[in-house]
């Protein structure tokens, strides 16, 4: 049996879909740790998100394909665990077009009527861009309006939809995620 790591920037990662994250993520700047830390849930459940990104409060896990109910249930309980907001992010990376390319959002809520006891579920999360401080955040169908600088806001009080989730910084670093070469390496495992 064997596995294969990636290796970027002086990190393994686990897989191929991390590792272009990370490329994303350094490229647009927003700061994050990769496998930061376990977090138990209950006892014995243990969960290890692919990132912490320590200037935007949340973590961010990584999928191939749209979360299945494990990873649901997982990214629920990290969110009431850690009352951070996680985002799931899956499928290939690239310009979000539709519910594809995009995340899922798991929140803490102070709701007792929420579904899962404490956290809310939204989905059609994408990376955005505030077009006058820059700031960088994840943010529903990529509405910089939404961000926490309010510079859209404040400037165009009418318009909650300046939609930045293609600015030309996002649109790079999907690039430069989806082109990159990274060294492999096939680690042997008995099993």
């Amino acid at each position: 049996m064997s596995s294969v790591e990636f290796f970027y920037n002086g990190t393994w990662y686990r897989n191929e879909l991390a590792a272009r994250w990370a490329i994303f993520l350094d490229t647009i700047d927003v700061g994050h740790r990769y496998e930061s830390q376990g977090i138990e849930y209950e006892d014995t459940l243990y969960c290890w998100p692919d990132f912490w990104l320590p200037r935007l409060d949340c973590w961010i896990r990584t999928e191939e394909r749209k979360p299945d109910r494990l990873c649901d249930q997982e990214a629920r309980k990290l969110a009431l665990a850690t009352r951070k907001s996680v985002y799931v992010f899956f499928s290939l990376i690239g310009v979000p077009t539709d519910d594809t390319r995009s995340a899922y959002l798991y929140g803490p809520t102070f709701d007792t009527k929420a579904d899962f006891a404490g956290v809310d579920f939204d989905e059609m999360y994408w990376w955005c861009q505030c077009p006058y401080c820059q700031q960088m955040g994840i943010q529903y169908q990529g509405r910089s309006a939404r961000l926490p600088c309010r510079c859209v806001r404040l400037r165009k009080s009418s318009d909650n939809k300046t939609y930045t989730f293609d600015s030309p910084r996002l649109q790079i670093a999907y690039d430069d995620a989806r082109r990159a070469r990274l060294d492999e390496y096939r680690l042997h495992t008995e099993g």
